[in-house]
């Protein structure tokens, strides 16, 4: 849709002898008026029973038009999105449903589940421009289409763009909440953005950019696969970093996020729940639980590192504020100990992930943005922790969910991205290298 809209103002611009900026406005236009007839599908979803939002059933809510989406377009590439990948925003003014803190910290978790699969950083400024404005309105907007009261349209958002492009309109004659008492800000805020960097609705009602509202979590929320790939299919083209290169993964493998990783002297473990995967090479591999190789360690770990030296070779496991020492394939005595004895406040009370960097002697420790780099020659925490993962492993998202390490390159997973960092370029590449092909298999024949 949006090519064919981009090669129409093209072929305007060549039969009216028209500068690229002026077809473009004047296409814009056209489909601004055609937007205007689309909203009017709104009016026969409408939900009554203003005054008992939070009463609701999953099922209406569901079936309520999210948003008035305008087809805005720029002379930005085919591909039809940003033509920078270092983009601002700034919140012009707040609901009085929430304090402005947590709106804050939701909009900038909504912008996180995009910045997590392409490369494209956002900052939020307080003062002067901006790329993407968000505002709360009631009635009156400028983009010269007025919400029309509770119920309806409950926001709106625009194509990247200059002026008002990639700019969002929350409506703010609805309840915004954080939970599901009320339309979840998240939830709409996370689909509104998908317009903002250049995603346009879908038919596919298990889709992230499918029409009507619908609740997700943002504790555990990913991109479902059709949203996945027509983002990265925009920007894959785009102006992308050299430190990030874009990479197909394998369907069967965009739905699996794992709590842990680690490597075991050739092997690499990959756990999940109460199993792990071992990948002896790219052909050999085994499902076991956990418990049955490592006796004594729980299941359900939350991140594990290999560390070996000239006297032992040993692997760690975690879980809450507790760590489990495998010596040697043996559990030490003094197994579990609290993760306080590595260096850790009190306000530690899980890590994320860890992996040991071999050639700087480095266990790196991952909890929530930060991490924490560990000096295995002193047994100590550096002193300048903790930095922010953005600075120290740039390409690789705000959060670590699993890491190891091989053949002298680092892999962070992120929800369900994995990418390969070299720490002495500092470049990171999406990659489904080491994935264990068994989840595919599996998939495939129905076998847990």
């Amino acid at each position: 849709m949006q090519q064919k809209i981009i090669k129409l103002a093209n072929v305007l611009r060549r039969s009216l002898n028209l500068m690229p900026h002026a077809a473009m406005k004047i296409l814009s236009l056209v489909m601004l008026l055609l937007s205007a007839i689309c909203l009017q599908f709104s009016h026969h979803s409408h939900i009554g029973n203003e005054n008992k939002l939070a009463e609701m059933d999953t099922a209406k809510v569901k079936n309520t038009p999210i948003c008035g989406f305008s087809h805005v377009f720029n002379l930005s590439p085919e591909t039809g999105g940003w033509i920078k990948n270092k983009l601002t925003y700034r919140i012009l003014n707040y609901t009085p449903d929430m304090p402005g803190s947590k709106v804050d910290e939701i909009i900038k978790k909504a912008f996180k589940v995009w910045s997590n699969v392409v490369p494209l950083t956002f900052t939020q400024v307080h003062v002067g421009a901006s790329d993407i404005d968000i505002l709360f309105v009631k009635q009156i907007r400028n983009d010269r289409y007025p919400f029309e009261g509770h119920g309806n349209i409950l926001g709106n958002a625009f194509l990247p763009g200059n002026e008002i492009g990639g700019d969002i309109h929350f409506d703010d004659n609805e309840m915004w909440t954080y939970d599901q008492t009320g339309y979840d800000l998240f939830s709409m805020a996370v689909h509104l953005l998908g317009h903002s960097l250049g995603l346009l609705h879908s038919n596919n009602s298990k889709a992230l950019m499918f029409p009507t509202y619908q609740f997700i979590s943002s504790q555990t929320f990913h991109l479902p696969k059709e949203d996945l790939e027509k983002i990265q299919r925009i920007y894959e083209t785009q102006l992308v970093p050299k430190s990030i290169k874009l990479e197909k993964l394998p369907d069967c493998l965009l739905n699996i996020t794992y709590d842990a990783v680690t490597t075991m002297a050739s092997e690499i473990m990959f756990f999940k729940d109460e199993h792990m995967w071992r990948q002896m090479n790219k052909s050999e591999h085994e499902n076991v639980t956990v418990g049955s190789l490592f006796s004594g360690v729980p299941s359900n770990i939350q991140a594990a590192y290999e560390y070996s030296n000239e006297h032992s070779e040993m692997i760690i496991f975690f879980k809450d504020n507790q760590y489990w020492n495998v010596t040697n394939n043996e559990l030490t005595k003094d197994s579990p100990r609290d993760i306080s004895e590595l260096g850790f406040s009190a306000s530690v009370q899980k890590i994320d992930a860890a992996v040991y960097d071999h050639n700087r002697h480095k266990t790196y420790f991952f909890v929530e943005e930060q991490y924490w780099s560990y000096d295995e020659k002193t047994q100590r925490l550096d002193s300048d922790c903790p930095e922010d993962i953005s600075e120290g492993f740039p390409g690789i998202g705000e959060k670590v969910d699993a890491a190891y390490a091989r053949d002298g390159l680092l892999y962070f997973m992120n929800g369900q991205t994995q990418y390969e960092f070299n720490v002495t370029t500092q470049k990171a590449v999406i990659s489904s290298e080491n994935l264990p092909r068994i989840t595919c298999m599996e998939k495939d024949t129905g076998r847990s």
